[in-house]
């Protein structure tokens, strides 16, 4: 007969593999019937990736204005950072737009860099967009075309020409730069979409 010890052993081996186990079960089974834990997942991934390992992030800061938490669509916000040293002409403008797999992530996350393509000569705007699953598709696509339209109205007040627009992203960001970009220079897809582009696409320089 095993010694009591044994099944002491294997009773603590057992519970310990029910509480690592049942939880990821518990999402699984829930996740067939809501988005919301895989979302939820995905959002305490995302809210830990920050781009702040720049060695020179301290110049960078002191060179760069940034404008924080402007509503563009009376909901959304963005931030905007320009260098804080005149220009003898307006500054080529960038959209950018973070990402997240389309459930998580804000302008938090892309902060510095959006702060470090400033300090190269641009004027930045850094958005935030609806998200998934309380929000769907295509509601990223035309949250972009907002803030686009809110800096065809703004970027001149910060020194930048609406004349010379970049957008860019990472991750779902990218996907959603696409899109955008697509809507600003093919007339049936932005007509599919039931979207008015806010660039003409000559505007669009990349």
């Amino acid at each position: 007969m095993p010694p009591k010890h044994f099944y002491r052993r294997r009773s603590f081996w057992l519970i310990a593999l029910v509480v690592i186990i049942a939880p990821g079960a518990l999402l699984l089974v829930i996740g067939q019937f809501t988005p919301a834990p895989g979302a939820w997942l995905v959002r305490q991934m995302t809210g830990l990736a920050r781009y702040d390992n720049l060695p020179n992030l301290p110049e960078i800061e002191a060179n760069v204005v940034a404008v924080t938490d402007l509503i563009y669509d009376g909901q959304h916000m963005l931030d905007i950072y320009y260098p804080g040293e005149a220009a003898n002409e307006p500054r080529p403008v960038v959209l950018y737009i973070h990402g997240g797999g389309f459930v998580g992530g804000s302008k938090a996350t892309t902060r510095t860099y959006g702060m470090a393509l400033a300090n190269a000569g641009y004027v930045v705007a850094n958005m935030d967009y609806a998200l998934a699953p309380e929000h769907r598709y295509p509601a990223p696509i035309i949250d972009a075309n907002a803030a686009l339209t809110y800096l065809v109205e703004h970027a001149s007040e910060y020194g930048g020409d609406i004349n010379r627009i970049f957008i860019g992203g990472n991750s779902a960001g990218a996907q959603i730069t696409s899109q955008i970009a697509a809507v600003i220079t093919n007339q049936a897809f932005a007509e599919t979409m039931d979207i008015q582009p806010a660039l003409a696409p000559e505007q669009l320089r990349g």
